[in-house]
């Protein structure tokens, strides 16, 4: 078999199995799908460059709101007691994740100049 008539095969089967999986599973698809919507991120608001910061505060609050974080903008990861149970932990762990996607999304809104003037520094909206 040669080298065309490999990927023409491979292609096929991939539409096969593609149709096949849609046929058989479409409520784990469509759930599927529904995951990786709700879970990309796509900031869609301004850079802050010093200027804006009104516009791009009320921007990042309700990006907050919108994948549940705001909580954490607010109180912060309090610290995991030495004698935690095993249900504390996974709470703090699930906290901790929050508080970097959040830092995340606020890394993601500014310029370079913006970010290096407020490295290490914490403030709210």
């Amino acid at each position: 078999m040669n080298k065309i008539n490999f990927v023409i095969l491979c292609n096929y089967v991939q539409s096969v199995a593609t149709t096949f999986c849609l046929i058989l599973f479409p409520s784990i698809i469509l759930q599927l799908r529904a995951y990786v919507i709700m879970n990309s991120t796509q900031l869609s608001v301004h850079i802050l460059d010093g200027k804006n910061y009104n516009r791009w505060c009320v921007q990042m609050r309700v990006l907050f709101d919108f994948h549940e974080l705001w909580d954490v903008v607010e109180s912060g990861v309090s610290a995991l007691a030495a004698n935690a149970t095993e249900a504390q932990r996974v709470a703090h762990r699930d906290q901790k994740k929050k508080d970097n996607k959040t830092l995340y999304l606020i890394h993601q809104g500014m310029n370079d100049e913006t970010f290096e003037q407020i490295e290490g520094r914490s403030n709210n909206c």
